[in-house]
């Protein structure tokens, strides 16, 4: 059909454009041909290992996933879905009719929302791919809705006004400016409605690990620049749970060597029944954690917790007074458990970071805070945030 061939040619021609290249430029990058989402899919699929970084209700992406990736089109979609189910007739009739693009539409994303609702981890970001269709089934119901309010025309009797393509045609009579007027007063409202969630997520929702590495990127080049310091390598070392920073992505400065490290959280040691993940002894036991990594304790050494034994991965477990980071990076929380021992070893707080609301952050209500420590050449330095 038309409407088919149309969609063949916009998506699928160009999505398989966009596969073609993407593997060339992993094949120069890696060195060997590869196919990223593949290895996502057995990774989380196949091997079943999404789960260990959390799981979600088999409805979680209708109560919850749609509505927050919608927002404000989620009315706008809702209708459109009611209107194509509320003339059923029309759902057989000719191709080229616009209940048959909508079918088309809704029959990528329902298969696609179910298909993901198996796999027990969710995530907003895997509905993405999916935005652009439900936009445009929201813009649909906004053209009818701009038409109704200029032309009396019922939304569920729009396709009076469209062509055999589906598309609507040129309002042509003397209101035209009121209907420019309308439209650009719907577009506004949109944008009003979108703007809180914009500067929220943006600006302040979970923003402490680009903005933390921001702040120590800050510190190192003016201490490098003043001479501070006499030399040109530093460490970080990041005591938080899973994923918490994006690491030596934002860490980029030019003739400073950077060496960052984190707690593991891999699915090799989240899928064994016999060792507990360093990210997981951390929240569990910080004091005894942070002891055990750094407090003169030889190699072997594991951390003693009420869940059993904890063994580090191959890191440097001699670890003395000269082997302390140049920075630490700590949860609130946890930086409060561990303070007193690390002012002992002559590190200071060098500055708080705000992550998030306290009462909406993923972490406990305490842990809103990023708190950094420092200590250079064995004296303590403290720096105002």
């Amino acid at each position: 059909t038309k409407v088919c061939g149309t969609l063949i040619k916009l998506c699928a021609a160009f999505g398989l454009l966009g596969v073609l290249i993407g593997c060339c430029v992993d094949r120069w990058a890696y060195g060997f041909w590869a196919v990223p989402f593949l290895g996502n899919f057995h990774f989380n699929v196949i091997l079943g290992n999404g789960s260990l970084y959390g799981t979600h209700p088999f409805l979680w992406y209708i109560y919850a996933g749609i509505p927050a990736v919608c927002g404000s089109m989620l009315p706008f979609l809702l209708f459109n879905l009611t209107v194509l189910f509320s003339n059923p007739s029309q759902i057989s009739s000719n191709c080229n009719k616009i209940n048959n693009t909508r079918i088309v539409l809704f029959g990528i994303i329902v298969p696609y929302v179910i298909l993901h609702s198996f796999s027990e981890h969710k995530e907003f970001r895997f509905l993405l791919p999916m935005l652009p269709l439900i936009c445009v089934l929201a813009a649909d119901v906004m053209v009818e809705l701009v038409i109704f309010m200029e032309d009396g025309v019922a939304p569920i009797d729009v396709d009076a006004v469209k062509n055999s393509d589906g598309l609507v045609k040129r309002v042509e009579n003397d209101s035209r400016g009121k209907l420019s007027a309308r439209s650009k007063g719907l577009f506004l409202v949109m944008i009003m409605l979108n703007y809180p969630h914009l500067l929220y997520l943006g600006m302040i929702h979970q923003r402490g690990p680009i903005a933390v590495n921001r702040y120590l990127t800050s510190v190192i080049s003016e201490r490098v620049q003043r001479n501070i310091t006499g030399r040109t390598s530093q460490s970080i070392h990041y005591l938080m749970g899973c994923h918490s920073t994006p690491l030596y992505s934002h860490l980029h400065i030019p003739e400073v060597k950077i060496s960052a490290w984190y707690l593991d959280c891999s699915p090799d040691c989240r899928s064994s029944s016999e060792e507990i993940c360093e990210s997981d002894a951390f929240l569990n036991d910080p004091l005894g954690f942070v002891k055990a990594t750094y407090d003169h304790l030889p190699d072997g050494v594991c951390v003693d917790s009420s869940d059993g034994n904890t063994c580090h991965r191959d890191y440097d477990h001699q670890a003395s007074l000269s082997k302390l980071p140049t920075f630490l990076v700590v949860m609130q929380n946890e930086a409060a458990t561990i303070s007193s021992l690390i002012e002992d070893w002559g590190m200071e707080h060098l500055g708080s970071i705000r992550h998030s609301i306290s009462s909406l952050s993923r972490h406990n209500r305490h842990n809103h805070e990023y708190c950094l420590t420092s200590v250079e050449d064995g004296r303590a330095i403290c720096h105002n945030p």
